[in-house]
Formats: C-alpha cells, structure tokens, sequence
C-alpha cells in the first residue's frame, strides 16, 4: 500500500487534489455519485515536490479509468509578465484597480506605537504643567 496525491478532475474545469492510498494498483474516490475505481497500475506518476521531498501524482479524469500519460497545460501567450505585474501593483494609482491580498501592519504592534504616543504627550504636557 502506497501513498499517492491524486489530481482528480471532476469536469473539465474543476480538479480536486487527494492523497489516496494505491492497493494492488488500483486507487478507489469517493463521488457523490459513488465510489470510482482507476487503474494506475503500470503507469509512472509525475512526481509532486512537497516540503519533505517527491510524491507520486497521478491525473485521473471522470470519464477514463487510466490516468493521464501526458499533462501539457495550454497558456495563453501574454504580454503581461510576472516583473510586469508586480511593479504594476506597486504603483499607487494603477496598484488601487486591481486588488490583491496585502498584508495588513499587525493591529497590537500599532496599538502599543499610540499607547506609548499618548503616554508621551501626556508626561509632556504635566511637566509643562498643562494638565
């Protein structure tokens, strides 16, 4: 019995990522529709790198009880590249139109800048003799 990641594509265009177990080269998934049994006996699995190492990965669709032999992914030639996008978000005009997840300045660090802020303002204006 064998550990593998599954990349099961339910449709055409949505795919769900498992880790199975391989029993005599078989690998059974749970649908909603039932239980799907593939053939991944005598097939090389690409290999997944993970934080300890490789993992087999095997592509299974629907409709086929092999998995895929051959995953070569399509993209769309752009001219749009990653250096491209990122000085784009770093500008302040064009950066505010396209929204992406920022990391926000941790809320405890700012609370104690203005606590000690206002612990300084105040020690001034009693030794001014304000307050």
């Amino acid at each position: 019995m064998v550990k593998a990641y599954i990349l099961y594509f339910k449709t055409n265009s949505i795919v769900k990522l498992e880790k199975k177990d391989i029993v005599d080269g078989h690998v059974t998934i749970s649908t909603k529709d039932g239980e799907k049994t593939f053939d991944v006996d005598n097939f090389t699995p690409k290999l997944l790198e993970t934080k300890f190492g490789f993992a087999p990965l095997y592509m299974l669709k629907w409709n086929s009880i092999n998995p895929a032999t051959d995953f070569n992914p399509t993209f769309h030639d752009s001219k749009i590249t990653p250096e491209l996008y990122n000085k784009t978000m770093r500008m302040k005009v064009l950066g505010n139109m396209l929204k992406i997840g920022r990391r926000s300045p941790n809320m405890f660090l700012m609370l104690g800048i203005g606590i000690m802020f206002g612990v300084f303002i105040m020690y001034y204006l009693k030794m001014m003799g304000v307050v």
